[in-house]
Order: C-alpha cells, then sequence, then structure tokens
C-alpha cells in the first residue's frame, strides 16, 4: 500500500513525500504533525517530549520511516531488551495476542541470526482494508 488519506487515518512514507535537498542530507530533521482530532501517530521516527514532534539524524533516516495515523490498535513487545511497537489501522477477525506471539518468535529468531537487533526500538505498521487481502513491502 502506498501512501494514504482518508476519513479514517492515513499513511505517509518517506521517499513519496519528503524531499532531499542535495547537500543537506546529513542533517538532523524535526517532523511536527498535527493529525486529526483522536488520530494516535505511529512512526519509527525519534520521540521528543511533545508527542506530536519526531526527530532523526538525517533524510535516510526519515525516508525509511512511514508515519501512520488514525484510529490504532497497538501492542509492544519486548525482545533482547528492545521495545518492539505493532500498530494496526483498521479492524481484522483476529487475536492480537496470537498475532504478536507470531512476529515476536520471528523478531527472536532473526536477531539471534544477526547476532543483536541494531536499533533501540522498531515499529511494524499494518493497515488493514476491507476486501484487500495481502500487502508490500
Amino acid at each position: 500500500m502506498g501512501p494514504a488519506l482518508d476519513s479514517l487515518g492515513a499513511l505517509v512514507q518517506g521517499a513519496s513525500t519528503w524531499m532531499a535537498v542535495r547537500g543537506l542530507a546529513n542533517l538532523p530533521r524535526t517532523v511536527h504533525i498535527t493529525p486529526a482530532d483522536s488520530w494516535h501517530i505511529a512512526t519509527g521516527l525519534e520521540p521528543t517530549a511533545d508527542p506530536q514532534e519526531f526527530q532523526c539524524q538525517n533524510y535516510d533516516d526519515l525516508a525509511d520511516c512511514p508515519i501512520l495515523m488514525g484510529h490504532l490498535i497497538d501492542t509492544t513487545f519486548f525482545c533482547r531488551g528492545k521495545p518492539h511497537e505493532i500498530y494496526f489501522r483498521g479492524q481484522a477477525d483476529f487475536s492480537l495476542a496470537k498475532f504478536t506471539a507470531m512476529v515476536e518468535k520471528i523478531v527472536r529468531y532473526q536477531t539471534g541470526l544477526f547476532g543483536g537487533a541494531p536499533y533501540k526500538r522498531y515499529v511494524f505498521q499494518y493497515t488493514i482494508l476491507p476486501g484487500h487481502k495481502g500487502g508490500g513491502g
């Protein structure tokens, strides 16, 4: 799924949204988001004291962190001492606990393969649309 906006939420994807300015790619960035009332924000960007403001070290980090907004269902698990947040936009008939356990099993295996997790925290984002199956990268 690409960038999207409707009355229930939005998905902002990095490289297709943010312009890269030659010569400025290595500068830190701050993103301020003013979501619709009652929407929540889910992103891998670094949170700040302001719940609507996020930071990153450079353009590559910004481009690699999509921003999901809307009425979200969320949960967090810890693997190898690091938080892994899972966010869902949309409704589906599934067990959040079973899904989380499955994702945690995959993360535990993958981080074991690579000798650890090279990040402070990780954010999974899922958009569930009626009548659509499957997903994209």
